[in-house]
């Protein structure tokens, strides 16, 4: 080795492996690098997909959800509109009765009618009812039946029947009201 130009082996042996492994080491870090920041991307990504699907499911929910209550009310209206013309048609045939006269065959006729559209719409209450709204119905719908059996039948007037068929009503207005989360409607300033 002469004095001054020549450098010695091993740092040329050292500078060639780092000359070597630098590139190489620069792109594992590179590399690395954009694995962290393609696992960011992807993880935020996941979450902007997650919160998407998340929303889409809740907004499925609620149009659900606004299509079973709007079911429910025309089902429970259908119900309470053919209750109403049922009880319509009871109370005239109770003002007969109650006077001793006879039920004329179309009034008859027209209650069987009546009957066999509440059954119907009764039948549809029964698929959308909650538990206990079922049984207060129910026992509505009954003491509608028995009052009908009574007065078509026997063609017999009982002042209890008449009650029992005015609070059945009631029942299931109040009912369908609470299943369907519909306040009463009350005057404000009633008359004196």
């Amino acid at each position: 080795m002469s004095a001054g130009s020549s450098i010695p082996l091993w740092v040329t042996i050292v500078l060639a492996v780092i000359a070597l492994l630098g590139p190489w080491g620069g792109a594992w870090l590179a590399s690395r690098r954009d694995d962290r920041r393609w696992d960011r991307e992807q993880l935020r990504e996941d979450i902007r997909f997650q919160r998407e699907r998340d929303r889409e499911a809740a907004q499925r929910a609620h149009e659900v959800a606004a299509t079973q209550r709007s079911e429910k009310r025309e089902t429970y209206s259908r119900y309470l509109a053919t209750l109403m013309t049922w009880g319509w048609l009871l109370d005239k045939a109770e003002d007969l009765l109650r006077d001793g006269q006879p039920l004329s065959p179309g009034l008859v006729e027209d209650l069987e009618n009546a009957k066999e559209d509440a059954i119907r719409a009764y039948a549809g209450v029964l698929v959308v009812a909650d538990g206990e709204a079922r049984i207060e119905i129910e026992y509505g719908f009954f003491d509608h039946m028995d009052v009908h059996s009574s007065y078509t039948r026997f063609a017999k007037y009982d002042e209890e029947n008449f009650e029992k068929l005015h609070e059945a009503q009631s029942w299931v207005r109040r009912r369908a009201r609470d299943e369907l989360g519909i306040q009463p409607i009350t005057d404000p300033d009633p008359m004196p």
